[in-house]
């Protein structure tokens, strides 16, 4: 196996045995397809990560974080919130994509606006809550969010936005679903959706607990809420979930929609984070405060 194909199983498929065919399939896909490797990042300097982790009250346990801050000091605008793939920690997130090098390279870009990117363990429930008692969605509101306000002493009405990967553009979309007046712009590469249960049932059957549960928590099914919203969306054409990123774009006409040549991998993932960070920059003058 390929370097490329283990960095990118860590950001789209997991640990669960369950999803373990769907990674499997995604990494042929990787062979069959030629998807290559990751561009260079570059070749800036960038402010350290800063890595850490907090005690979640909704989780019971630590939950990792990483934050990625714009180069130089000077106030910030706001913060986007990332979230990785299914089983990945947020410390895996920027050596894979570099966002914190992006951030370093497109703030010699004049009209970029300083943001930091703050990235929160993603684990395995799929962010939302779930039979078990897991609630990545509750951590996140009101734990992750308001913890980053206060470690980035961000000021009143600093904006907000989202970023997600694979299962992370799940959770991103689901939190704009869930606050639509919250968010300045949303950013998410090979979300991991399904338009039905079926289709969702036959690839990952744990992603949800039942068909109740894909119901309430379906994206197709609340995608009202996201037709207001800054959306920008890229994918693989050999991506699993491209046929339900096209249905979606579809049903948001005014999103920025991307179908590329490419796979659900950090190949492609990597690639979309530049475009990624200027769509929330372009955003963030127009931002919602919550």
């Amino acid at each position: 196996m390929s370097m490329t194909i283990a960095r990118g199983a860590f950001l789209t498929g997991g640990t669960s045995l369950l999803a373990a065919c769907a990674v499997q399939r995604a990494q042929l896909s990787s062979l069959v397809h030629h998807c290559g490797s990751p561009q260079a990042l570059p070749d800036v300097a960038s402010r350290p990560v800063q890595y850490g982790s907090f005690a979640s009250s909704v989780l019971k346990q630590r939950v990792g974080y990483a934050i990625a801050l714009p180069p130089n000091s000077g106030p910030l605008r706001g913060v986007a919130y990332a979230f990785p793939g299914r089983g990945a920690t947020a410390a895996m997130l920027f050596p894979a994509l570099g966002h914190d090098k992006y951030l370093a390279s497109l703030a010699q870009e004049p009209d970029f606006l300083r943001f930091a990117v703050a990235a929160v363990d993603s684990g395995e429930s799929y962010w939302h809550h779930r039979a078990g008692g897991e609630d990545r969605m509750a951590m996140f509101v009101k734990e992750f969010a308001p913890f980053v306000h206060r470690l980035l002493d961000l000021p009143t009405g600093a904006h907000e936005s989202l970023l997600g990967y694979s299962m992370g553009g799940y959770g991103a979309l689901l939190a704009a679903i869930r606050q639509p007046h919250r968010y300045s712009a949303v950013a998410v590469a090979g979300p991991a959706i399904w338009s039905s249960f079926e289709e969702q049932h036959a690839s990952v059957p744990d992603a949800f607990d039942n068909r109740a549960d894909f119901t309430r928590n379906s994206i197709f099914a609340s995608v009202n809420a996201l037709r207001s919203q800054a959306i920008r969306i890229d994918c693989g054409r050999t991506d699993p979930f491209a046929g339900s990123v096209k249905l979606l774009q579809k049903e948001l006409p005014a999103a920025i929609v991307s179908v590329r040549d490419g796979c659900h991998d950090d190949t492609l993932f990597r690639s979309s984070v530049a475009d990624q960070l200027r769509h929330i920059s372009r955003h963030l003058a127009q931002g919602r405060t919550p």
